[in-house]
């Protein structure tokens, strides 16, 4: 299992008072109404899922960050390897039940607050069974983002806000996307030119390094250096991952994650 933690902004871990302090009425009562989050799709916009999914890892290595001393941190950590991976194959990340009653609980606010940092990546991989997310999951990142300044306070908020900006700015010049529209299946005159356009849309892998502002990527192969992360992952010990003999077995042509079995 891998953090990110030395890329982002140092965000203080809260401490148990400040937890039961924190307000909390469930996870739609905090992310913000739709008025709010709609401002964010002029800033996601024109970047490759894969940026997307990338400020979603930012997102949760953050909140791993601010609650790390009040509750346990593994489906964190785990989901940090999920969303990494995904931007390799669809077929890889695998998920567990996560519904809108467990993160809208008020009755045990630890447990609703871990796995809500999950719930808008579960989300968007349900709705993509077999393959990539075709459609743009720029609400599922706006979420997020509301969900993460709500966890790590306004004492923090320029610290976010501010990393948030320089990696929106940096997504949109490393991982620019032309494509203007999600590609929808039936304009296409077939399944293999909707699946290249798709492809298009979703983008090459990014790695760790895009989430440290301070690190010059120029001369960095962003794609290799991702497939040697995605190496360095075990999948057989995250549960969130489709482990490689499974994989072997319904057919998967190649090595999966980079490893031998």
């Amino acid at each position: 299992m891998f953090s990110p933690l030395p890329f982002l902004p140092k965000v203080p871990p809260m401490t148990p008072e400040e937890f039961a302090a924190l307000p909390w009425q469930g996870l739609t009562a905090h992310i913000g109404p739709v008025s709010q989050v709609t401002p964010l799709f002029e800033a996601l916009l024109k970047k490759t899922n894969c940026a997307l999914y990338m400020i979603y890892l930012g997102c949760v290595g953050l909140c791993h960050r601010r609650t790390a001393s009040v509750f346990d941190q593994k489906l964190n950590l785990l989901l940090m390897e999920q969303i990494f991976a995904y931007q390799f194959d669809g077929r890889y990340p695998k998920t567990f039940g996560i519904t809108i009653d467990d993160v809208d609980d008020t009755s045990d606010k630890a447990r609703a607050v871990r796995r809500s940092i999950a719930y808008f990546f579960f989300e968007l991989l349900e709705r993509a069974p077999g393959g990539f997310l075709s459609e743009r999951p720029i609400m599922d990142i706006a979420y997020m983002i509301h969900l993460t300044r709500h966890l790590c306070g306004a004492p923090n908020a320029a610290a976010v806000d501010g990393w948030l900006r320089g990696l929106i700015q940096r997504l949109n010049e490393i991982a620019p996307s032309l494509v203007q529209h999600s590609p929808f299946l039936y304009d296409y005159p077939d399944r293999e030119s909707w699946a290249a356009a798709t492809a298009e849309t979703h983008g090459a892998p990014l790695p760790l390094e895009v989430l440290d502002l301070a690190l010059d990527l120029s001369g960095l192969d962003l794609v290799a250096r991702a497939t040697e992360e995605l190496a360095g992952i075990d999948a057989a010990q995250n549960q969130l991952l489709v482990p490689p003999g499974a994989l072997l077995a319904e057919g998967f042509d190649g090595r999966p994650y980079g490893r031998d079995r």
